[in-house]
């Protein structure tokens, strides 16, 4: 049955909608006919209110026949301080609400207060066309609690008018609205809609990929989400010119795949987005996703933990817009890139890294910007291309003691912030390069200095991470200051690796050196121990000092062994003198090709004599 004849045999049913409204006072359950004013439990055509005098909770449950639970709409309230409440508690068959616009109401009116509670039950408010309403706090304070069970909706406003408001607690159940276009929270001015979101699932699509869910539609919504799974379409966070927005995201798993958010959506908006924990995707099958802080409203998003799967991140778009963008922690993988700036003389849009990791092979601030800035301090910037764009038109792209790195490629120059788009950045203090799961090129001869005192433009210290790893067609020397670290990795140089003035870290990793390894005086040697076990080979000749100082960053058995250096062709020197910082239980020997840390002998043993 198509929808418009669907219509057409509805449409007079509810013409003719009666009024049955509950009149006990005590409460009780639904399917007792006594408890309504008609003298019968609800059926099709009913208009059903529960909103009498005195706080009391109706119940419907599994002993309530599916004949009694179609409705047209649903009202639930209580004036003078008390709260009515509807408890859905194991009904297998749905509680419909069939109503065309509004179908339901909690606290429909200023001064009272209804509640709704899914405790293993089923509501449903849909209809053929798509447009049943849900009201929670429509002029009055409402609540409802979904525990477990199913919610079927299509239209859902959180805080509706002037002196609304809506309380929503997500603890589990399945949450789904999927046939409609609109899930506000803090939908009128003035409305404030406030929802925790601990659990469960909650769908807020529909199939044209249309569905907008706001937190501050034009009121003030909040949200919190600290678990469970929310799938959406859009996103909007502080929308309408009196709106106002937060999010924050602290644990869950949160999808949305439509093509745009907006955050601080128009002039006269603010939006706000904290994320300290869970996973956010933001992205679409055709890489179109745009996440706007502050698209033409004040927008801000801060990241200090968790996982952001983005297409492309947006730190302002128009005059009016001012967007705001801070990662503290955490990591963002970004399609495309990140953008700062309207294309327009503008208003400071700020992307700020100071901890974490970005992924964005595209870094842009917009010709005609002017004091937007994407800086990096003591954070990744990470590439999966060789080549990323850096482009800051009108603005500055900073690098201050943190990192660049090159994932999953076999190409990454570790002199391309001599000749190639890195140039473009400017890079202060000193930085890292890194190969995640990579290999750096092959040409330019890759021989290099890791060094603190050959300006900000030299690396002062290289990372191999992740998987395999190989530093090739060069020599690695590590100057004053300069470091190395192979850290979850099977890593391999094809050259000599020589440590001057420097230190190397071997973080559960197996490395080997082709050629020669020379460490110098004084060396400084961190270790890790695993069920792998973590040492270095090298193929050349390994000089040894007399002195240096070795710690193992992780614990060991006060009986066992492990191997720090093999080479099958000679080790010149003996590191029987090394400073064993940690454990103290513990020496550095040599024993033919390899270096050991082993138990120090003991003092002495104590026999008991019988």
């Amino acid at each position: 049955m198509n929808k418009v004849l669907c219509g057409l045999i509805i449409l007079p049913l509810l013409v003719q909608a009666a009024d049955n409204s509950w009149t006990n006072t005590t409460g009780g359950a639904w399917e007792t006919g006594g408890n309504w004013s008609l003298g019968v439990a609800p059926s099709y055509n009913a208009n059903v209110n529960i909103n009498n005098a005195s706080s009391k909770t109706v119940t419907i449950s599994a002993s309530t026949q599916a004949a009694n639970l179609t409705i047209t709409n649903l009202l639930v309230e209580a004036a003078g301080g008390a709260t009515n409440t509807l408890l859905l508690s194991g009904n297998t068959a749905p509680l419909t609400c069939l109503g065309f616009n509004p179908a339901v109401y909690i606290g429909k009116n200023a001064g009272t207060a209804g509640a709704l509670v899914l405790d293993n039950g089923w509501l449903a408010h849909t209809n053929s066309t798509d447009n049943s309403s849900f009201y929670l706090g429509y002029d009055g304070l409402g609540v409802m609690t979904v525990n477990s069970g199913t919610w079927q909706g299509n239209k859902f406003y959180l805080g509706y008018r002037g002196g609304g408001q809506g309380v929503l607690n997500l603890i589990g159940g399945s949450s789904l609205f999927s046939g409609g276009n609109q899930w506000y929270a803090g939908t009128g001015p003035n409305g404030t809609g406030i929802v925790w979101k601990s659990g469960g699932l909650l769908v807020t699509t529909n199939a044209a990929s249309g569905f907008a869910c706001n937190i501050g539609n034009q009121g003030v919504g909040l949200m919190t989400v600290s678990g469970g799974l929310w799938i959406g379409n859009d996103l909007g966070v502080g929308v309408q010119a009196t709106a106002r927005g937060e999010l924050y995201l602290e644990g869950g798993t949160n999808v949305f795949n439509g093509t745009i958010a907006r955050v601080g959506s128009i002039a006269g908006s603010k939006g706000n987005v904290y994320m300290n924990g869970g996973l956010l995707v933001t992205t679409n099958a055709a890489g179109t996703f745009q996440f706007y802080v502050g698209l033409s409203g004040v927008g801000e998003m801060a990241m200090s933990n968790g996982t952001w799967l983005v297409d492309e991140i947006r730190a302002g778009n128009t005059a009016a817009g001012k967007g705001t963008l801070v990662i503290a922690g955490g990591e963002v993988s970004t399609r495309k890139g990140v953008i700062a700036g309207p294309a327009v003389a503008a208003s400071n849009n700020t992307v700020l890294i100071t901890g974490g990791l970005l992924e964005a092979n595209s870094l842009t601030i917009t010709a005609g910007s002017f004091g937007n800035v994407i800086s990096n301090s003591g954070a990744v910037y990470q590439f999966s291309r060789f080549d990323p764009t850096i482009t800051p038109a009108s603005g500055s792209i900073v690098l201050d003691g943190g990192t660049i790195a090159f994932r999953g490629i076999a190409n990454a120059n570790v002199k391309y912030n001599w000749t190639g788009n890195l140039k473009n950045m400017t890079f202060l203090g000193d930085n890292a390069f890194r190969l995640n799961a990579a290999t750096n090129a092959t040409t330019p001869n890759q021989s290099y200095t890791f060094d603190t005192g050959l300006g900000s433009t030299n690396y002062t210290r290289l990372e191999m991470v992740n998987g395999y790893t190989c530093y090739r067609t060069g020599n690695v020397t590590l100057g004053g200051g300069g470091a190395i670290l192979f850290s979850n990795t099977t890593a391999l140089l094809t050259g000599s690796l020589t440590n001057n003035a420097g230190t190397v870290t071997v973080a559960d990793s197996a490395v080997t050196i082709e050629a020669n390894c020379t460490l110098a005086e004084g060396s400084s040697l961190y270790w890790s121990s695993n069920a792998v076990s973590s040492r270095l080979t090298v193929n050349g000749v390994l000089t040894v000092p007399a002195a240096a100082t070795f710690t193992l960053t992780s614990p060991i058995g006060k009986s066992d062994q492990m191997t720090l250096f093999e080479s099958p062709n000679a080790i010149v020197g003996s590191p029987d003198q090394w400073t064993v910082a940690s454990p103290a239980t513990h020496k550095v020997t040599l024993t033919g090709n390899t270096i050991l840390l082993v138990p120090r002998s003991p003092a002495g043993t104590l026999v008991r004599v019988l």
